[in-house]
């Protein structure tokens, strides 16, 4: 990541310290409990966001006084790759997690309005809706990176090489693919283009794609697209999160039509709370998030037609706005754990409060450096 703003990188560092951390700790208390899956599920999504961050924000230290230099490598290498792969994965399953919370929340409260009495089977199915989810989004994050990858390529890397001292384009290849052939080089894909100039070039070293990830230097989802090439995958993606968008909010109009005129199930006042908080906290979430994902995709679709250009605004969003839910979501879904009077604290949460603020003072000391 090139060099950018202070408080950006000081963003990075804490969100992706307080996001791993905190969706660490749902992970382990609610992955066992069906009635909360999508809650786990959600935060898996929010911990691989976490991931990503942080490697974003080490790499960037590491190649702070060497990036312009190290650039093409950056770009076209498998570790920019796989964090493209790990961001999308995160996004989308956190994304598609919470529109399927809506959507069970709804069923649920159309049956009777508990989060706990499920029965065997419907359970069953919960758990085969988790795990179904779970290989579609990684194969959908993976085809970018490693199917149709002539579709997906942004150019090639050749290294040492002074004929393409800089990552080559379609156009570099075909010029100079005409002067070594009387076959038209535009018949070539880029798998052609790059063996052909090899051949007649003897470059000695092998090319390297500059793939969809790479595309920009955080090595994320490109969404801020400008109507050029390559834009029915990610178009086909916005459309498919919009969708997902639409349905959170058909899924809470019927949610609070039903809770206002139905009550919940549980005759003991004790549960009964329990019950009521919780809901308050999965509402506060889905909230949340379709709010920092609306404002998101109406900044794409503004580029996408023309209407502005956002472009400026893709890396900040990228790496500040989209990640904010990822370290709010946990902070919402146990506010117990934080928001509690010094003197009622448990050892748990004074550990968890020294290590979020070591974090947080880490993350300042390492960009003041």
């Amino acid at each position: 990541m090139p060099s950018g703003a202070f408080i950006t990188r000081v963003c990075v560092w804490c969100m992706g310290f307080i996001a791993l951390l905190l969706n660490g700790f749902i992970l382990i208390e609610f992955i066992s409990q069906i009635n909360k899956s999508f809650v786990a599920l959600i935060a898996l999504g929010d911990f691989f966001v976490a991931g990503y961050l942080l490697s974003i924000a080490v790499t960037d230290k590491l190649l702070a006084d060497t990036y312009c230099d190290k650039r093409p490598q950056w770009i076209s290498g498998s570790f920019c790759k796989w964090l493209g792969i790990i961001s999308t994965f995160g996004a989308e399953t956190s994304l598609i997690a919470m529109t399927m919370l809506s959507v069970f929340r709804l069923h649920s409260l159309q049956q009777v309005f508990c989060f706990r009495d499920l029965s065997k089977s419907v359970m069953f199915r919960v758990k085969m809706v988790v795990v179904c989810v779970l290989v579609p989004i990684l194969v959908l994050a993976a085809t970018p990176a490693y199917l149709f990858q002539d579709y997906f390529a942004e150019g090639i890397y050749y290294q040492n090489s002074s004929l393409f001292p800089d990552i080559a384009s379609k156009e570099d290849h075909i010029q100079a693919a005409k002067y070594a052939t009387q076959i038209s080089p535009t018949l070539f894909n880029w798998e052609g283009l790059r063996n052909l100039v090899e051949a007649y070039y003897a470059l000695g070293v092998q090319g390297k794609k500059v793939g969809f990830y790479g595309s920009n230097d955080i090595c994320f989802f490109n969404y801020f697209i400008d109507g050029k090439e390559n834009t029915i995958f990610p178009m086909t993606i916005l459309l498919v999160n919009s969708a997902c968008f639409a349905i959170n909010v058909a899924c809470y109009i019927g949610i609070l039509k039903i809770s206002h005129f139905k009550p919940f199930c549980h005759d003991d006042h004790t549960l009964k709370s329990k019950d009521q908080q919780l809901h308050l906290k999965i509402s506060v979430i889905v909230a949340t998030d379709c709010t920092i994902w609306l404002t998101f995709i109406t900044l794409c679709f503004l580029h996408y037609f023309r209407i502005a250009d956002m472009s400026e605004y893709s890396k900040p969003c990228s790496l500040c706005v989209l990640p904010i839910a990822s370290a709010a979501n946990p902070i919402i879904f146990n506010g117990n754990m934080f928001f509690t009077k010094p003197k009622n604290m448990t050892m748990k949460q004074v550990g968890l409060w020294v290590v979020l603020l070591f974090g947080i003072g880490l993350s300042f000391g390492l960009e003041l450096q």
